[in-house]
């Protein structure tokens, strides 16, 4: 941590520790005060000044042709994508969005993949000559026929409008770094518009990533930057071992605990008006990072049994997966409840109070973003299986050695027919247990009997526990465990081991 930045935080604990603020959460837009649940309803002026830039955005406005940034549902693609290409406008690059609604109809009748990139790669080529021409001249095509896109954005930059006249400063200096770098950046985002699953959706995503490998290679200075949720690229590689080509170009979408933390004190404190930056923060520790939350939440949990008196952080951290979302859902129903309580800040009683909601909002939200991977209602049969059963619920069972989850998930599927999207036979226990783990229902988990550590582990860090008996066993994550419960009515926090995080 820089010596500089260490000094403004000092500063700010030494000042704010003598006052607090008093929250009005009743009359408190709580959008203003955690932020909005998606990028797309945010506006650009707020994210630019809370948004976190971690290392996969310094990644991302690096040099890559392709650049494609896969994550799960709230994991912040959106808000990264949107705020990588407001940097390159910043650096008067020449950036051009497109969405799925801009996407010509490809013709599916013919399922030759080589011809689906052929129509791809052209008919890219003309929606990108069209964005510029829409963006720059305000006309819906060029008046003569280009077969580059690069080629066709230099003739725009050629005009006299812009290398010599004062019209518009900005443009102008766009297009004099243009003609100096011949660099365009196209932004795509929204890929699950209009997503089934279907073979034809991941014919026509698949030829579509493989025409943006083309176009990037083939053209010089055209560069991508895409998102992709991690449902679809699970069965668009399924489906298509071409994809293998691109592996390079693919990066998770992924944030530490910390990182969460951060990304929730730079909310709140552009809230009241603090300008703190990523790197202000480098280098604090979650109990470093919580007292920048005291002006609207109690710092200590008051629950019963081992969660007692803990840091709230703790609490937190364990009940969300690694996405930003899950932290400002839980954050907002718990301080939209703490103004129906009259409190001014968010205390234990408004917390344990929408823990079940919480949980049941992602146990949904998981049915919906995973449909398409297995057939009907596969996963809401599987994940609805998981719930706990009257004997396990009054032994607050959440962990399971190997044995244990590959027997409870073969009942369930003996009971449903099950299958992989795409597939004719029914789902085994194994690939129950691998689909359950990669999307986060479980974790995989070992006690370390000599020194008390528990070492968690999530698909993303490890994919091959599954077909290993390395001692690991798998736990459901504690953000499903209310709407699982056999007994509504349990203390379900007094099941989690409180070295969770």
């Amino acid at each position: 941590m820089h010596l500089e930045s260490y000094k403004n935080v000092s500063i700010y604990l030494i000042i704010n520790f003598m006052r607090r603020r008093i929250m009005d959460f009743r009359n408190t837009d709580l959008k203003d005060l955690f932020g909005a649940v998606a990028a797309e309803d945010d506006e650009l002026k707020n994210l630019e000044k809370y948004f976190f830039k971690n290392q996969l955005f310094r990644k991302a406005i690096g040099k890559d042709k392709l650049l494609i940034l896969k994550g799960y549902k709230g994991t912040g693609k959106s808000a990264l994508l949107t705020m990588v290409q407001d940097y390159f406008y910043a650096e008067k690059k020449v950036c051009l969005s497109i969405k799925p609604d801009d996407f010509p109809s490809i013709k599916l009748s013919n399922n030759d993949n080589l011809d689906l990139i052929s129509s791809w790669k052209k008919d890219l080529n003309d929606l990108i000559i069209k964005k510029a021409y829409e963006t720059f001249l305000q006309e819906d095509k060029p008046q003569k026929k280009f077969f580059n896109a690069i080629n066709a954005i230099n003739d725009i930059f050629n005009l006299p409008q812009y290398l010599n006249a004062d019209t518009d400063g900005f443009k102008k200096k766009i297009a004099e770094n243009f003609n100096k770098n011949r660099e365009v950046y196209v932004f795509i985002d929204d890929l699950e518009r209009g997503w089934n699953g279907d073979e034809n959706s991941i014919h026509r995503i698949s030829s579509l990533i493989s025409a943006l490998r083309d176009l990037s290679n083939s053209f010089k200075g055209l560069k991508f930057r895409v998102s992709l949720r991690s449902d679809m690229y699970s069965m668009l590689r399924y489906d298509d071992s071409n994809l293998d080509k691109v592996l390079p170009d693919i990066f998770d979408v992924k944030w530490t605990r910390d990182d969460l933390l951060k990304i929730l004190v730079m909310r709140v404190q552009h809230y009241f008006g603090n300008d703190i930056k990523s790197e202000d923060l480098d280098g604090l520790t979650q109990t470093e990072l919580e007292p920048y939350l005291k002006d609207i939440m109690k710092l200590n949990f008051s629950g019963k049994g081992k969660w007692h008196n803990r840091p709230i952080h703790n609490i937190l951290l364990s009940l969300i997966r690694e996405r930003p979302r899950d932290l400002i859902n839980l954050c907002t129903l718990a301080a939209s409840k703490a103004g129906e309580n009259n409190h001014d800040l968010i205390e234990t009683k408004d917390w344990e109070t929408i823990f079940q909601k919480y949980s049941r909002d992602r146990f949904n939200d998981t049915i919906t973003e995973h449909k398409y991977q297995l057939s009907q209602d596969g996963v809401k049969q599987l994940l609805n299986g998981m719930k706990t059963t009257k004997a396990e619920s009054k032994l607050q069972k959440s962990l399971y050695d190997r044995d244990e989850i590959l027997l409870k998930i073969k009942n369930i599927l003996e009971q449903n027919n099950i299958r992989k999207n795409g597939t004719t036979y029914k789902m085994s226990s194994k690939e129950g247990l691998e689909f359950l783990y990669s999307i986060g229902f479980l974790v995989a988990r070992k006690d370390e009997s000599e020194n008390g550590y528990i070492n968690r582990v999530t698909y993303d860090q490890n994919q091959d526990l599954v077909d290993q008996n390395s001692g690991y066993k798998f736990e459901i994550h504690p953000a499903f465990r209310w709407a699982l419960n056999y007994d509504p009515n349990e203390n379900i926090l007094a099941g989690f081991d409180s070295e969770y995080y």
